[in-house]
């Protein structure tokens, strides 16, 4: 029931640990090529999944919107540990934007959480949180793996159940939104569960349940179990499977219309989508300056263009040193 947390290193962690049970805890596949070493020395700037975004032990102020802020505001890491991917049943909490160190599964994780056995696992690819002391001290620094080490010890503070352990995707959803549930099952004598279905429900916060869903076993992961719903209408829920009431999943649906959750305009979203797409952010009382910056823009347009090869120059030559040779054949032999 307790945690563990790996931090990446450039020598050892976590390479060394192939083929050892630390490569099975860990929430994410270790790149095949071990040689692999991203660009040491050049700045990445950490990007907050959905999941990091709503989680409380990354929150660095209060208010939501001020968080992103200061996570936007942070200094840069020079260093980020490959991986190949997250574990089907990892909660990634921060990734490198940097495509070039993207996968086809997505971006490449660097916080992941998950679930094994009775415990959790913390996976963390970088030892360039230090960087962030920079004019600040150990503000941010210490507050963050304050959070961190709260966020792990605290199921085992509280006692949580030790044979049931459950687990969401994210923990707030749009109405209609699928909501992926996973489910870690022990039994009596905690050996894994080896049932191929689990029934499970879920509840509104007034008790009325809007329906089951029937967890399956994961191939080649004993007393793993996985299930998918469809968010019902905005409320708080609960859920649980069906042998084990007590131990219960939280999660929050919303409506769908998102234009009025959040009215502020976002300086910093918006700043971010005009850097990506090449173009600039503008208040409205600089729009005076508009046409000139439009018309200063310069583009530039590739074309091509076929040519016949018969109108070239080297067909001409060719063609014409054929026929010469011919001739001088011609006259060389005395043919007519």
């Amino acid at each position: 029931g307790g945690a563990i947390v790996m931090v990446a290193g450039k020598r050892y962690a976590p390479n060394a640990y192939r083929r050892t049970l630390f490569e099975k805890m860990l929430p994410v596949e270790l790149e095949s090529d071990t040689s692999v070493t991203l660009n040491a020395g050049k700045p990445v700037k950490l990007e907050l999944t959905p999941a990091g975004k709503s989680s409380l032990m990354l929150r660095l102020a209060p208010k939501e919107l001020d968080s992103f802020q200061k996570w936007a505001a942070m200094p840069p890491i020079y260093w980020v540990n490959k991986v190949a991917r997250a574990k089907p049943a990892a909660e990634v909490l921060l990734v490198d934007p940097d495509p070039a160190n993207a996968t086809r599964y997505g971006k490449m994780p660097v916080l992941a959480i998950q679930q094994y056995g009775m415990g959790q696992v913390m996976y963390m690819g970088t030892d360039n949180f230090w960087r962030w002391r920079k004019n600040a001290g150990d503000k941010y620094h210490s507050m963050l793996w304050g959070q961190l080490t709260q966020r792990l010890a605290l199921p085992h503070l509280l006692g949580a159940s030790k044979r049931t352990h459950l687990m969401a995707d994210a923990k707030r959803y749009n109405t209609s939104d699928p909501i992926t549930i996973y489910a870690r099952l022990y039994s009596e004598s905690f050996e894994p569960l080896t049932d191929q279905g689990i029934r499970a429900s879920f509840w509104d916060a007034a008790g009325n349940k809007p329906g089951e869903v029937i967890l399956k076993a994961m191939p080649e992961q004993p007393g793993m179990y996985r299930g998918v719903l469809v968010a019902p209408k905005a409320g708080s829920y609960k859920f649980a499977v069906d042998h084990d009431k007590n131990t219960t999943l939280e999660f929050e649906v919303a409506d769908t219309d998102r234009e009025l959750v959040e009215p502020a305009m976002n300086k910093v979203v918006l700043e971010q989508m005009a850097k990506a797409s090449g173009g600039q952010f503008l208040r409205e009382e600089d729009l005076f300056g508009l046409p000139e910056k439009i018309a200063a823009k310069v583009e530039r347009k590739l074309t091509t263009r076929e040519a016949p090869v018969v109108y070239s120059w080297a067909y001409f030559l060719l063609l014409m040193g054929v026929v010469t040779a011919e001739w001088i054949v011609r006259k060389t032999c005395q043919l007519k």
